[in-house]
């Protein structure tokens, strides 16, 4: 057979085809792949776990085209020539910003809830103009085995009455809650050493008026005979502190029970910096604040950790130095509670969710017991007005994320913002004035119960007839 020039370019096309193909199959892709065992078994790269407006869980994974194909696994390739660092996730609660995201030029997946969007420097730079919530997608996938940080523990969380919980309870006021939201938006003057203060801006890149914040929560914890420190982080920039209150616990001192709330905030519309934040968070910087109360005089079996963190505004940095610290030195955290935004809420009925891993994911089971007790919480002591709702749909928009990255067990307590859309939120109208303090005052009250049983409170003396008594109160309360 004569070979011709034109049989050599025949040849020739197809093994670039062939190349081509060859190479498209081993680009690594971005892809929404439907959550199944299939997806841990086959070790397709996981990078955040999802759930669609649809409630379908998936996940989002870094991987080869032909790996994506060979997984058996249903999946939709979002981008190609993908790598980390390049990718974020958004939320808002706005319908109407949700629609203008969705048809920016770096969004390249809209589930109806969340938003895949290159993480461009344009987007970045102006990401505060559309109010969304944003997560950049974790650069390393998820260990399925990091949950044995916890299982390596005795954990057990139960709730039987105490009558010293209850105490601990009963003793939470709106008062108190309202005093320390106005103080930390503004509203009312602080005394750090001999000096007075006025909050003007918790923004993490402030400088020395938000020290000041840090400052008054740092002496805070330290008047509470807390062992107090602050934790030094730097990222992309920013330079900062987070505030670590510790409560060492006795028989089970190297179990640690983790509280977490941020301490900054952001204001995406006023240029003049003011951000007073009420809500966002000085509301959950409150719950922990109100925690350090309360459980400050008890004694435990597991250590406490009151864990102020800045950064949150800024893709959680603060936490993330924190949790990947705590990683390093092999802790055993054996519960973490976030409370982020829990002082908002317009409709009959209140309710606050407790976000935990979705359902199919392997970390859900070590995220449940702590939703469990929230709620077993709020029903033995009749905490009532406000309905507890166990949420499985791993929303990884603040600081426990940081924490559930680094394979701890971790929940979030947050509004049911579902529900309503609060306009207030990363403005300067997020003042106390628009918080519903009776909601606030009772979340913080089923959490301090909560975190006193998972820490499990040393038994103490008492007398029966008092017992007997604090018993009878706290059942006559329930009918």
């Amino acid at each position: 057979m004569k070979i011709t020039i034109r049989h050599l370019c025949l040849v020739g096309l197809v093994c670039g085809c062939t190349v081509a193909r060859t190479n498209a199959a081993d680009d690594t892709a971005l892809a929404r792949v439907e959550m199944t065992a299939a997806v841990q078994t086959n070790g397709l790269a996981v990078h955040e776990l999802l759930q669609d407006a649809q409630g379908r869980d998936y996940a989002l994974v870094l991987a080869p085209v032909a790996a994506l194909r060979t997984s058996g696994c249903a999946f939709q390739v979002l981008a190609t020539n993908a790598a980390p660092h390049a990718w974020v996730v958004a939320r808002t609660r706005r319908p109407a910003t949700h629609a203008q995201l969705a048809q920016l030029p770096e969004c390249v997946y809209d589930d109806g809830r969340h938003l895949i969007l290159r993480r461009s420097p344009a987007f970045m730079a102006r990401r505060a103009d559309y109010h969304a919530i944003v997560r950049p997608v974790p650069p390393a996938p998820m260990r399925w085995d990091a949950p044995a940080r916890a299982a390596r523990s005795t954990t057990t969380f139960t709730c039987t009455f105490d009558p010293a919980i209850a105490t601990m309870i009963s003793q939470v006021s709106s008062s108190r809650i309202w005093r320390l939201i106005a103080q930390l938006s503004g509203e009312a003057n602080f005394t750090v050493g001999a000096a007075t203060y006025s909050m003007f801006s918790r923004h993490t890149d402030y400088g020395s008026p938000f020290q000041k914040d840090a400052a008054f929560i740092f002496q805070t914890m330290t008047n509470l005979q807390y062992q107090t420190r602050y934790f030094r982080w730097s990222a992309d920039g920013y330079v900062s502190s987070n505030v670590i209150a510790t409560k060492t616990g006795t028989t089970h001192s190297n179990e640690i029970v983790l509280l977490l709330a941020h301490l900054d905030n952001i204001n995406d519309d006023d240029e003049s910096g003011r951000t007073p934040g009420a809500d966002d968070n000085a509301s959950g910087c409150t719950a922990l604040l109100l925690a350090a109360e309360q459980l400050g005089p008890h004694v435990f079996e597991r250590t406490l950790q009151l864990v102020f963190v800045t950064g949150e505004e800024q893709d959680l940095y603060g936490s993330a130095a924190y949790a990947a610290a705590m990683a390093a030195q092999s802790a055993t955290i054996v519960a973490v509670y976030n409370f982020d935004v829990i002082a908002y809420s317009t409709i009959a009925a209140p309710v606050v969710g407790v976000h935990t891993h979705v359902k199919s994911s392997p970390r859900f089971a070590a995220d449940l017991p702590l939703a469990q007790l929230y709620t077993n919480v709020m029903a033995t002591y009749h905490v009532t007005g406000v309905t507890p709702s166990i949420v499985a749909d791993s929303e990884p928009y603040s600081d426990h994320a940081s924490f559930w990255d680094e394979g701890y067990p971790a929940v979030l307590t947050i509004e049911n913002y579902d529900d309503y859309n609060d306009d207030y939120c990363h403005t300067g109208d997020d003042k106390i004035q628009y918080c519903n303090i009776a909601y606030c005052t009772t979340v913080v009250k089923g959490g301090i119960g909560t975190v006193a049983h998972a820490a499990q409170l040393v038994p103490e003396p008492c007398s029966v007839l008092s017992a007997l008594c604090i018993c009878i109160f706290w059942r006559a309360r329930a009918y």
